[in-house]
């Protein structure tokens, strides 16, 4: 019976899906983390997505694990996951951008997961399906169901109790048991010669020249009588080409081959070429050098191209001691997987793309595995005082504000953020109070004259010091006063 069950938290998001399959089989693959109890899990990725370096997977259940795997965006993996225990367990997946050695508290991940809760046992395999959502979006839909039956991942068929995938595996080509003949290749679940260059044909597993070949001469399988040779795809009696001569079945150059040199079974010692039917020590012709016991020309030979023993590949020539495909017509490099330009190497030069800003600036290569690359920056967070554009907007620790601390002389105001370091607001030192319009306290009173000329005034007013003007005397009347300002009162009358 199969059982299924849909957690639904919003709208699915682009996703990374990683299928676990949990086995209580000793199992292996190709990245593994090995356990020591009886329930094994596999996770299965058909393509690791950009900017993932690290998988991490938790597992809570009977007993608890955590795995990282390191791996590589653009390529397909299978993790496994060993030393689970047998009962109701709970996986929960993590992405990072990094590489798992570089994981750290501090390390935000790009992609998460919700957990996904199945039920382990050691008899019957269970198939663990986790929806991974970019870690900057809110949302996701998680699916697992528990199977029965087959244990082999989604692209694999069982076969002898083995999985394999039908599309290319060559001993089971488009199903079980069908097996290609040596040599071919299964695509698409159908078996394949392999292409031969020009002029060569595929024959029992391997290229030949139906023009030369005595076992395949004209076609597959025809092969010359003894004492025969091919010649133009025809069986011809004794070596057609002058210089050449019948040893052993084989037109050698008698001329060349130290084997027969001057003759058939004629051998030259070992450190000697043959040369002209002769053999030599040293190559005599400039522009040869001595390769396996023979003067080769090293800037045309294919098999010794630009040095002893640096063969060129099938259907390549070597020019200037160099191999060089003469099929290849070269074009302008693009993102395939192919060598358009023809000097060798695959989707080079395409160079990288940088986007955002700030703290969310991204550089990707332009093209991973032949296939073009987006440029995503990063989220944006709250603009914090480290010298980082937080907030990616193109400015840096900008509108931090300012801080006023102290009163009067004192009182000062600074920026919050400085140069990526946070500011503390200290009031200036305080001075001695005077009289110029900042506040002015405790400044006190001036008083001049005597008697009735007796005046007093503040020091200060309105930041100015103030002068104290007497009153003007008078004349001395019987009043109790000093009216005319001497220090006396009512001198020189007489009061009643």
């Amino acid at each position: 019976m199969v059982t299924s069950q849909r957690l639904r938290f919003g709208a699915l998001t682009t996703s990374l899906a990683l299928i676990l399959t949990v086995f209580g089989l000793a199992a292996c693959g190709p990245i593994t983390d090995s356990g020591d109890n009886s329930a094994q899990a596999y996770a299965y990725i058909t393509q690791v997505p950009p900017m993932v370096s690290c998988i991490e997977i938790v597992v809570r259940g009977p007993r608890n694990a955590t795995r990282r795997f390191d791996v590589i965006a653009g390529q397909s993996s299978v993790l496994t996951l060993g030393g689970l225990t047998p009962g109701v367990t709970t996986f929960t997946g993590t992405a990072y951008n990094v590489p798992c050695a570089m994981v750290t508290a501090s390390v935000s991940p790009t992609w998460l997961s919700d957990p996904v809760v199945t039920t382990l046992t050691s008899s019957s395999p269970v198939m663990v399906s986790l929806s991974f959502y970019a870690a900057a979006t809110a949302s996701v839909s998680v699916d697992f169901q528990t199977d029965g039956g087959t244990s082999c991942m989604p692209t694999q068929t069982p076969c002898g109790g083995v999985c394999v995938n039908t599309s290319t595996d060559v001993n089971n080509c488009g199903g079980c048991g069908i097996a290609c003949m040596p040599g071919q290749t299964c695509s698409a679940g159908v078996c394949v010669a392999p292409s031969c260059p020009m002029p060569l044909a595929f024959c029992a597993g391997a290229c030949v020249n139906w023009q030369s070949d005595p076992a395949n001469c004209g076609s597959c399988g025809h092969a010359c009588m003894p004492g025969q040779t091919c010649s133009a795809g025809a069986c011809v009696a004794g070596c057609p080409l002058a210089g050449t001569a019948l040893c052993g079945g084989v037109c050698v150059s008698t001329s060349t081959d130290r084997n027969n040199c001057g003759g058939c079974g004629i051998v030259c010692m070992p450190g000697l070429m043959c040369w002209v039917g002769a053999c030599v020590a040293t190559c005599p012709a400039p522009g040869t050098i001595l390769c396996g016991g023979a003067c080769v020309t090293p800037i045309t030979d294919v098999n010794n191209c630009g040095t002893c023993g640096h063969a060129c590949a099938t259907g390549q020539t070597c020019v200037s001691g160099a191999c060089a495909s003469p099929l290849c017509s070269p074009s302008p490099e693009v993102c395939n997987g192919i060598d358009d330009n023809c000097n060798g190497l695959v989707d080079d030069g395409l160079g990288s793309t940088t986007c955002g800003v700030g703290a969310c600036q991204r550089t990707v290569q332009n093209c991973v595995g032949g296939v073009l690359q987006t440029c995503t920056s990063g989220a944006p967070t709250p603009e914090t005082c480290n010298g980082v554009d937080d907030n990616c907007n193109g400015m840096v620790d900008e509108g931090l504000g300012t801080t006023m601390c102290g009163v009067g002389a004192c009182r000062r105001t600074i920026s919050n953020c400085v140069a990526g370091a946070p500011q503390a607001c200290i009031p200036s030192p305080s001075s001695p109070e005077v009289c110029n319009g900042i506040i002015d306290d405790g400044l006190g009173n001036v008083s001049c004259g005597i008697g009735a000329c007796q005046r007093t005034v503040s020091s200060c007013v309105g930041g100015v010091s103030q002068t104290c003007i007497p009153g003007a005397a008078a004349a001395e009347i019987c009043n109790g006063i000093d009216d005319n300002c001497n220090g006396t009162v009512d001198e020189g009358l007489t009061c009643p």
